[in-house]
């Protein structure tokens, strides 16, 4: 029996002690920004590492065209003979529901010389919900010190419902009658 806990006793050093020894990469980050709106969200993030993965999960109080553009802060390094990228950076930016479907794709809006994501966008039209969440995946090759760095602006503009659009359209007609009739 005795040897039985000091077997367990040296597993759980042991373990703990191993654990301790693998590094603690920063890369996984989750943000809950609350509700997004009209007001723009800014955030600026940098990891040490070769590689992040971001995510930032937002709701929406009405249905919004919401907008979010990532700029990557590291520009690349290359050689012009062969035109290759020596150190360079990608990224990839999608918008998720609350069952981690995905609802749109980004795309790079813009590139550094050697193709390394400069710009990356996505946007799109979401109803009102809880739990949306847009995902950053970001990596770096042949980096000796490993730095992977953005800026990142979200902003939801609020779209009519098609209830408001027929209300407004109803309120045109009744003034034009009523302009149309006070004329004649």
């Amino acid at each position: 029996m005795k040897q039985k806990k000091a077997a367990a006793v040296t597993l759980f050093i042991f373990s703990s002690l191993a654990q301790a020894g693998v590094p603690n990469y920063n890369y996984s980050r989750n943000v809950d920004i609350g509700t997004l709106g009209s007001t723009p969200y800014s955030t600026t993030a940098t990891v040490e590492n070769n590689m992040l993965l971001h995510s930032y999960t937002f709701d929406l109080a009405s249905a919004s065209k919401i907008d979010f553009t990532l700029f990557n802060l590291e520009p690349e390094l290359g050689s012009a003979i062969p035109p290759v990228p020596i150190i360079a950076t990608f990224y990839d930016i999608n918008i998720f529901d609350s069952n981690n479907k995905e609802l749109y794709e980004g795309v790079v809006t813009d590139k550094w010389l050697y193709g390394s994501t400069k710009v990356a966008n996505v946007s799109g039209e979401l109803p009102a919900g809880e739990n949306y969440y847009l995902r950053i995946a970001g990596g770096i090759m042949n980096s000796p010190a490993p730095q992977l760095s953005y800026t990142l602006n979200m902003v939801a503009t609020p779209v009519p419902e098609p209830e408001s659009y027929a209300l407004l359209l109803s309120g045109l007609a009744m003034l034009g009658w009523r302009i149309r009739r006070g004329a004649g």
